[in-house]
């Protein structure tokens, strides 16, 4: 069955509303080893890195790898919210089409 327009609309403006706070968040990644801590916004773009009082020890190149693996973590973070939400989208429409 489908949804009615009124039931559409509803689905609508709350997933829309879902997604401005997904889009104001902050997503939080770090890498395996503890050298770096990357917060992205919610398009997945840098706003803040930080990294641990070590990291003067280590090599660029690990310094480079710990901040790449930390910025990929943290867009995993992010993409996982917007799946929770596509999942939890997916079954608000279909328990508003059976309903």
């Amino acid at each position: 069955m489908a949804l009615t327009p009124d039931a559409a609309g509803a689905l609508i403006g709350e997933l829309t509303r879902r997604i401005e706070v997904l889009r104001a968040g902050q997503y939080e990644g770090r890498d395996k080893a503890g050298l770096a801590a990357v917060k992205v916004d919610g398009e997945g773009i840098v706003c803040d890195v930080t990294l641990s009082k070590t990291i003067s020890r280590y090599r660029s190149d690990a310094v480079a790898k710990a901040v790449h693996e930390a910025v990929q973590a943290a867009q995993l973070s992010l993409a996982q919210a917007y799946e929770t939400l596509a999942a939890e989208a997916e079954k608000l429409a279909t328990e508003d089409s059976d309903g």
